[in-house]
């Protein structure tokens, strides 16, 4: 299988540990899409940013773009090569 595109939401987005995810078995599913996928997008509202949840999906790298509702805080937004903000 072969995916174009993956948009994913997520639990948090942190520096340390990347996008994370509250549920053992979605993160494993998400990993192997991930795995599959050319470009990955992220949905995730500004109460996301700095968040840790309890599963990690990967370091921010794996984020092609970026939709939120507010530009995210200076140290994050280094991680994603395109962030669109939405209201």
């Amino acid at each position: 299988m072969h995916l174009d595109l993956l948009v994913l939401g997520c639990g948090g987005l942190s520096i340390d540990h990347g996008v994370t995810y509250f549920d053992p078995a979605e993160v494993e599913v998400r990993r192997t899409l991930v795995d599959l996928a050319d470009r990955i997008v992220v949905a995730a509202d500004h109460t996301k940013f700095g968040r840790k949840k309890a599963m990690a999906l990967g370091d921010l790298s794996i984020v092609d773009v970026l939709v939120t509702d507010e530009l995210p805080p200076a140290e994050l937004r280094p991680a994603f090569v395109d962030i669109v903000v939405a209201p």
